[in-house]
């Protein structure tokens, strides 16, 4: 197993040329083709038989003055989960969150056509992480790639950035000044399917974003700045 620790960084606001926020800078990787976006703005959005192709699997999905609010149920003896088919493979995606009351936020994606989970990038109240998965239902087993401690406002809004390439992996969320990065084979290849996850009561989302994935000409000298893997 790999555990990898934190980077602090401090980052620059940028604007774009219209003079809006622009998107934070990437990593390991450097933007494509926008390949979907969502930003929630009303029920519809998520309702069943929506346009957009958005599944409510478990938990209670609805729309909050512009937000997605996500709660858990119960008697679904099953985590929250809403996902949407999308064929990838190396990817960016980036949305906002705020932790809320809940116990764990993330992003998954899976091989569904395989039955397979194959990766997540994870948050909770107090912290962060990076995790190969594999199988799918009772079978489901997670390996942590990378993680680093930090304390969420559960108040705040935060930006997470997730960037997949091949075998590797990387996590940001700017306004906290925390980069993770991890390896794994198992995480390199064909994906069909995105998905939200959370766990506990009132977990947020807003303003999904993914784009295609180009390799960053400037990885290495990126990735030398984040520490190194401790093996345990």
């Amino acid at each position: 197993m790999r555990t990898l620790l934190i980077l602090a960084v401090s980052l620059i606001p940028l604007i774009s040329s219209a003079g809006e926020p622009a998107d934070p800078p990437t990593l390991l990787t450097v933007r494509g083709k926008v390949m979907m976006e969502e930003t929630f703005n009303d029920q519809a959005s998520i309702a069943k038989g929506n346009k957009a192709g958005w599944y409510i699997y478990k938990g209670k999905f609805e729309i909050v003055d512009g937000q997605m609010k996500v709660t858990e149920q119960k008697e679904d003896g099953h985590h929250p989960a809403m996902s949407r088919k999308m064929p990838c493979k190396d990817v960016v995606i980036q949305c906002r969150f705020r932790v809320g009351d809940s116990k764990w936020q993330g992003l998954s994606l899976d091989n569904g056509a395989k039955k397979e989970h194959m990766f997540r990038a994870m948050w909770n109240p107090t912290g962060i992480s990076l995790k190969r998965m594999s199988g799918m239902g009772p079978t489901t087993k997670g390996e942590n790639m990378a993680e680093a401690k930090f304390k969420f406002d559960p108040a705040t809004w935060y930006t997470v950035i997730v960037e997949l390439s091949g075998n590797e992996a990387c996590l940001q969320v700017p306004e906290a000044g925390l980069t993770i990065r991890g390896e794994n084979e198992g995480i390199a290849g064909e994906k069909d399917r995105v998905e939200f996850i959370s766990g506990g009561d009132n977990a947020y989302f807003d303003d999904l974003k993914i784009w295609e994935a180009e390799p960053n000409p400037k990885w290495a000298e990126n990735k030398a700045k984040i520490p190194q893997p401790v093996k345990k």
